[in-house]
């Protein structure tokens, strides 16, 4: 009798643990799913991507997506990278949490400065992005520290509304704050300009560059990540 008794609180016990395993488990799924839900952006970020996705349908230069969006500007595309985004011009301000097709959404778009005339012909053009998880829109950007990575994804394409395929070289890529002068330069004269980017020491003998900017992944709201190129 005592065996069988003892046999039978072994067995208990078995299905006690067996069950205390499943209920463990439950609640660690559910803490789980839970983070992952209250993470900010979690799925916006992939419905962003996926709307982006759908736009990689059309060629820079269908003027269906000026139907999509009239503030289109132009299609910038890094091959190797997650950067191939259409590219819209407006108040500094409207694309921050506003996707291409106007969704309201932390990943934004990419801009070009509203400072520039927009059609690459100036000394300088500044595009925003931001820094996205997943390394989306211009989540990527700060990869551009290391040297290796910057040899082997240094040329930008730009493509214009108009047909027009621009190709930038990076030259530099480093960590900054809106107080730099940079962002000032729009105020600047032409030959200002180009004498500033002379005066990095890295930059080529060029009239034309493009600077790519974004938040640093980490450091307050001013700190930003910038990439030089040149055409």
């Amino acid at each position: 009798m005592r065996q069988k008794s003892l046999f039978k609180n072994l067995i208990e016990d078995k299905i006690g643990i067996h069950i205390f395993s499943i209920l463990f488990a439950m609640l660690y799924i559910t803490i789980i799913i839970l983070i992952v839900g209250l993470m900010p952006g979690a799925d916006e970020y992939l419905e962003a991507e996926r709307e982006y996705e759908k736009l990689r349908q059309y060629a820079p230069d269908d003027t269906r997506l000026f139907s999509i969006n009239m503030d289109y500007a132009g299609w910038i595309r890094i091959n190797g990278t997650n950067i191939d985004y259409p590219m819209v011009q407006a108040d500094n301000t409207k694309y921050i949490n506003t996707t291409f097709r106007g969704k309201e959404n932390p990943a934004g778009a990419i801009f070009i400065d509203s400072r520039s005339i927009g059609n690459f012909d100036e000394p300088l053009t500044i595009i925003h992005g931001n820094n996205t998880e997943r390394n989306l829109m211009f989540g990527s950007l700060h990869e551009y520290s290391s040297g290796d990575y910057l040899h082997q994804h240094q040329n930008i394409a730009v493509f214009t509304p108009f047909g027009d395929i621009l190709t930038y070289h990076i030259f530099a890529a480093f960590a900054t704050n809106l107080d730099n002068q940079l962002f000032t330069l729009y105020d600047a004269e032409e030959e200002y300009i180009i004498n500033f980017f002379i005066s990095t020491g890295a930059a080529p003998d060029a009239t034309h560059f493009l600077v790519l900017s974004t938040q640093t992944t980490a450091g307050s709201e001013r700190d930003r990540t910038v990439v030089f190129a040149a055409r």
